[in-house]
């Protein structure tokens, strides 16, 4: 199966996730996703999130390939298929992350300050609002969140769930609608997701993860994660065991 490893990783449906651009990579479209026990539900959705959007799955996705090319346990990841289409070379991708408003109004100075950054519990880099103006009062909608909030007008307008600004001019125009879409960056890192696996999440895994050791592949990155000195060796060991066991329940 073309990208193997991360396919098995992510266990989603070639279809099931919008495209967005850099970080896309090709999932065949017949595969199926395996269904997990409740500890390997539990931790995969500390991986991607709860409901994630396909650019916080790629992002995440992306980190731990990197991590797991870098690893002594790298000819793991085309050992029976050796088609990779992904490219674990891009560092700088902050382009991907950002926020704009749409359409501009004829003649009208609106612009989006601050910052947001990604809701990591659920999954989410992508977050819209819909901002409309009619007789002096202003709503807004968060598209994601399915709320609605109106206020009168103001000339700096405090977008809901976020560090956003939305910049206004100081009088009440006539009526418009815009549209804010913020791409937002997640904050944690990879040392800060293993150190959360670390608060039991990977040891409660683990005994699923590993429980056939009549498999070569599982005995053998079982007794690397049990033995590995080096942590990014370790969990490099231990996400490959996570790919190997969906494998195996697909079977």
């Amino acid at each position: 199966m073309i990208n193997h490893i991360r396919t098995l990783l992510i266990n989603r449906r070639g279809t099931s996730l919008p495209a967005f651009g850099t970080l896309d990579v090709f999932t065949q479209p017949d595969f199926q996703p395996s269904a997990d026990p409740p500890e390997i539900a539990a931790l995969r959705e500390a991986l991607f999130g709860r409901s994630p959007d396909g650019l916080f799955v790629n992002y995440r996705a992306h980190m731990y390939m990197r991590m797991l090319h870098a690893s002594p346990w790298a000819a793991y990841l085309t050992h029976g298929d050796s088609r990779l289409t992904y490219d674990i070379s891009k560092t700088n991708m902050f382009s991907l992350f950002q926020t704009a408003v749409s359409p501009i109004p004829d003649n009208v100075p609106v612009s989006v300050n601050g910052y947001h950054w990604a809701d990591e519990r659920l999954g989410l880099c992508r977050k819209t609002w819909l901002v409309a103006l009619s007789e002096g009062i202003l709503k807004v909608t968060d598209e994601v969140a399915n709320t609605v909030t109106t206020s009168a007008y103001t000339n700096v307008l405090a977008l809901p769930d976020s560090q956003l600004r939305l910049a206004l001019p100081a009088t009440a125009l006539t009526a418009f609608t815009v549209r804010v879409v913020s791409l937002a960056k997640p904050r944690k890192t990879l040392a800060d997701i293993l150190n959360l696996l670390d608060d039991g999440l990977a040891m409660q895994a683990a005994t699923t993860i590993f429980a056939d050791t009549s498999n070569s592949d599982i005995k053998a990155l079982q007794s690397l994660w049990l033995n590995e000195p080096i942590k990014l060796c370790r969990y490099s060991a231990f996400f490959l065991g996570l790919a190997k066991y969906t494998e195996l329940m697909q079977a």
